[in-house]
């Protein structure tokens, strides 16, 4: 049945202290009857039952049971073959006598428990035991708790029965009665012993294998081996003894064994019936029905056939044949032990075991709430570029016509393209920020709160075709914007204000830095899209981009004048410019040619009337006309004359002013189109205020138009120095607002070009040549001199990524195209230091914290390395045990660590509901406290199963030796 040939092992090979402990051994051992391995302690007898049974390896040779190798499939034909008898039990002390037996069973990959209940009880009986079965075993005797082993390796029915030193442990009356069973076993079972006792091998083994020294020396036939009756060192047999009597009539004293030192001395007194007894010589024990030394008749006969009390039948159980190994542990005993283990009393040193764990759990949840942070960059720069948008590089007038013939096509994706207005490379999208209200703090000091994201600025039409989720998409005036629902959730995320939380909230925001046409914008809808995006008028984008960029052109609607299309008029406020085009000349910008329809210079109010041809008198020569009209008779060397001109100048004083003023309105409205004071023109023509103050305004002609709107008159010289201006000034700061000053200053350049809306618009689609005092504003005109801007971009929308991305490269170099991966790659690399030392932190602490864990789940599994052992030496495979930790590893994280994981994950949550400012400080969403859950469960279990996997790298016979605790 076991063929054994040219086996080797060695302990320590290769190293000085190198034992050849089994050396070169071939044996063929017999189907059943009782076979010893006989020899002195240390000469390898347990080394080879180990390798024959599979607990242990070896390094040549081989051993095969009925023709399979053991090496190949261990744990299945241990379980199909053996059953293994130990000298220490390896019994389960948690678990009952039964459930010891039936792991045999479940290991064969039995499962019908009524079959396993009937073999289990039926084993239990053959060796007497069935009493004990729901008792555990360090309830028993050494005796009994062999017997259980005993039944645990026959209540399969295996073919071969290995039984290692199995009476070591036994007194003299168990080891007969062990030893009783194993024969009755090996009739039909070959049952292979272990032992060094002699006596035993030749009362019960019918062949004998002595080793010496890792080597068979001799392997001979036991003739007539039919048992031992063992002499109990409790009886005292009296026909071993020499016997002398002395009789009396009311005494019989019999004295066994040798005369003593000293003459023994009795005293025996019968007084009333009882009798007392004293004995004066040394020691003495006093035998009773109670002692547990018996007196026995004859003497002790050594040699005899054994009378088994009971006979033990096993062949009722059939062979259980198990192809495969079973599963002792599944899920549900697994967790069930898991708990046994959390909920248990503990020692002291236990429980700090299970406070060090929920610290661990707290501790791995603040490293990855403060070192998320990192995590929370890279989901903010992925973020914050537009994933369907590109720039081109178009530094010519032919490449930005591609583009727009791509608009056109509906075959590339491309669905609204525009100057990039920023300058330089492109970094991605723009800030756009929102008032959201003045708050006043306890310092008496005011802070402008403001929620910000970034987007692309793309056009009004594009959001008609997406779902409206609040507000309005259509009919919107220019100062009006639609924002996408992943801008709006940016947006809201980072609300702190109650009064904001939902998209209507968003509705009516104002941005603090996107304004147009002196007003700023406003949200009016909320549309439905993946994409960062607010969605904007063709106009507002246009005078976005030239507000940026340095362009001197500015959009009729700035200045309230028609400009014809295909025209342009020019605002020059610096007088040294000259050498400007002529009205009727054309010139370019971006690649569009305009006609110069009209130019309109800074001027005070004589220069204005006299270029319109308009002639007026000045104050002299107005006064001696109209003194030569009333009093021609009089001559300036008259002396009348000085009296009668101050009477004139008197009472016409007013109406020279209303004279010469004439075209004064005409003049206000002139200079309102590029005047820095155009802020109190605004005032007077926009909010009808009564005067405006300005430098070009004649103080004196207001004062004259004051007093006629007052009197109905003219008023004279005299009446006018009575005549006071209110400053309105105050009135003027309500409306401040409504127009800021200080925008209105940058509203115009030195030279400024005022084209039609068209125009304005459909050059900031393309890039094209424009003459040189568009593009630097050195403010000079030249024929024929033409610029074109360079590193200028082109943001290109996308509805459709790969097709776009296809048609570019097709169409530009790589060079010229930014991708958004490009984008978020040159976002991420500002931020790199900080996610790499962020990450490298991680990784240590993680690191550190995995070995405290590694250790802490070691030094538990340390307390069940004997059980693991048992285990593995019955043949359960290192599968199932590693499946046992790991759902018990499992089941403890979810008492302690997962305890700390709550808690510090509360703690974390209500830091941030608190205040947004510790957004910096912790980053902890609800799907990255899942993954920080999932990751922290995942090494538990790791740091829980690792141990085991390398304890289980141990051959069972090596575990159980080594950790034997």
């Amino acid at each position: 049945m076991i063929k054994i040939n040219s086996l080797n092992k060695f302990f320590n090979k290769g190293r000085s202290n190198e034992i050849h402990v089994i050396n070169n051994i071939s044996l063929e051992l017999p189907e059943k009857g009782m076979v010893a391995i006989f020899g002195k302690s240390g000469c390898g007898k347990t080394t080879l039952l180990n390798v024959i049974g599979g607990l242990d390896n070896f390094h040549s040779g081989s051993v095969s049971i009925k023709g399979e190798k053991v090496s190949e499939n261990t744990d299945v034909l241990r379980n199909k073959y053996i059953g293994y008898i130990f000298q220490n039990y390896n019994l389960q002390k948690e678990e009952t006598c039964a459930k010891n037996v039936a792991n045999a069973l479940l290991l064969c990959g039995m499962t019908d428990k009524k079959e396993i209940d009937k073999r289990v009880e039926a084993a239990l009986s053959s060796v007497d035991m069935e009493k004990y079965a729901k008792r555990t075993p360090d309830t028993l005797s050494g005796g009994q708790q062999q017997r259980i082993a005993i039944a645990r390796a026959i209540v399969k029915n295996p073919q071969i029965i290995l039984a290692d030193e199995p009476t070591g442990n036994l007194d003299e009356a168990n080891t007969v009665m062990i030893m009783d069973l194993l024969k009755e076993i090996s009739k039909e079972h070959l049952v292979l012993l272990v032992t060094h006792e002699a006596n035993l091998v030749d009362y019960y083994c019918d062949k004998v294998i002595e080793l010496s020294d890792g080597k068979v020396i001799s392997v001979r036939e036991n003739q007539g081996a039919n048992g031992f009756a063992g002499k109990d060192k409790n009886a005292i047999y009296l026909g071993e003894f020499d016997k002398k009597e002395i009789q009396s009539d009311n005494l019989s004293l019999e004295y066994y064994g040798e005369k003593t030192e000293n003459p023994v001395k009795i005293k025996m007194i019968n007084k009333e019936g009882k009798l007392y007894l004293k004995i004066e010589t040394g020691d003495i024990q006093l035998l009773d029905n109670s002692s547990e030394i018996k007196i026995r008749e004859g003497v002790f006969e050594e040699h005899k056939e054994t009378e088994i009390k009971k006979e033990i039948n096993i062949l009722p159980l059939p062979n259980v044949n198990g192809e495969k190994t079973g599963r002792i542990f599944n899920l549900k005993n697994s967790i069930k032990s898991g708990y046994a283990e959390i909920s248990k009393k503990q020692k002291k040193g236990n429980k700090t075991l299970k406070i060090c764990m929920v610290l661990f759990g707290a501790v791995i949840v603040f490293m990855s709430a403060v070192l998320g942070t990192v995590i929370g960059d890279i989901i903010d720069v992925n973020k914050s570029y537009n994933h369907n948008t590109f720039y081109v590089k178009t530094n010519d007038n032919e490449k930005s016509q591609i583009l727009m013939s791509a608009l056109s096509d509906g075959n590339t994706g491309i669905d609204y393209i525009s100057l990039y207005d920023k300058g330089g490379k492109p970094q991605g999208d723009v800030n756009i920020s929102f008032d959201v209200g003045n708050f006043e703090s306890f310092e008496n000091s005011y802070y402008d709160n403001k929620l910000d994201t970034n987007v692309v600025l793309l056009n009004h039409k594009l959001a008609l075709n997406l779902p409206l989720v609040s507000g309005k998409k259509s009919d919107l005036s220019d100062n009006e914007i639609i924002i996408s629902t992943k801008a709006a959730d940016m947006l809201l995320e980072k609300s702190s204000y109650g009064y904001i939380k939902e998209y209507e909230d968003l509705l009516g925001l104002i941005s603090a830095n996107l304004t147009i046409n002196r007003t700023k914008m406003t949200i009016a809808g909320v549309v439905e899209s993946k994409e960062n995006v607010i969605y904007i008028s063709d106009f507002t984008n246009a005078s976005e981009y030239y507000s940026n960029y340095n362009m001197h052109v500015i959009s009729e609607k700035n200045i309230n004048y028609d400009v014809n299309e295909g025209e342009t008029i020019l605002i020059i406020r610096d007088d040294s410019i000259n050498n400007l085009p002529k009205p009727g000349e054309v010139i370019k910008i971006n690649g569009k040619e305009l006609k110069v329809s009209e130019i309109y210079r800074y001027c005070d109010y004589d220069t204005f009337i006299k270029e319109r041809g308009i002639q007026k008198k000045k104050a002299e020569e107005y006064f001696s006309s109209l003194m030569a009209e009333l009093y021609p008779d009089i001559s300036e060397d008259d002396e009348n004359y000085k009296s009668r001109y101050d009477e004139i100048y008197n009472e016409n004083y007013g109406k020279f002013f209303e004279y010469y003023y004439s075209e004064h309105e005409a003049y206000m409205e002139y200079m309102y189109l590029f005047s820095s004071d155009s802020y109190l023109l605004w005032a007077y023509f926009e909010r009808d205020f009564d005067f405006a103050q300005a430098e070009f305004i004649n103080e004196t002609f207001y004062k004259v138009m004051k007093y006629k709107k007052q009197n109905g008159k003219l008023p004279t010289s005299e009446e006018i120095r009575y005549i006071n201006l209110d400053s309105e000034y105050g009135k003027l700061a309500m409306y401040e607002y409504e127009f800021d000053v200080r925008n209105e200053y940058k509203k115009y350049e030195s030279l400024s070009y005022v084209l039609d809306e068209k125009d304005y618009i459909a050059i900031t689609k393309i890039n094209g040549e424009s003459h040189s005092s568009v593009l630097n504003g050195e403010g000079y005109f030249k024929e024929n001199v033409y610029i074109t801007q360079g590193n200028v971009y082109t943001v290109v929308h996308s509805s459709s990524v790969e097709e776009t991305e296809k048609y570019l490269k097709a169409n530009f170099e790589d060079a010229d195209i930014i991708t958004p991966e490009e984008i978020f790659r040159e976002k991420i690399s500002m931020n790199v230091e900080k996610i790499i030392e962020n990450f490298i932190y991680i990784g240590v602490i993680l690191l550190l914290m995995s070995l405290s864990m590694y250790f802490i789940m070691r030094s538990s599994l340390m307390l069940k390395v004997k059980e693991i052992g048992i285990y593995r030496a019955i043949g359960t495979s290192k599968k199932n045990v590693v499946f046992r930790f790991f759902v018990e590893s499992l089941v403890v994280a979810t008492f302690t660590v997962v305890v700390g994981y709550i808690l510090s994950s509360a703690f974390i949550w209500a830091c941030l509901g608190i205040s947004s400012m510790l957004e910096s400080v912790f980053f902890y969403p609800i799907w990255y406290a899942l993954m920080v859950f999932g990751g922290l469960l995942a090494l538990v279990a790791i740091c829980g199963i690792i141990p085991s996997l390398l304890l289980l790298r141990k051959t069972p016979s090596q575990i159980l030796a080594k950790y034997d605790i």
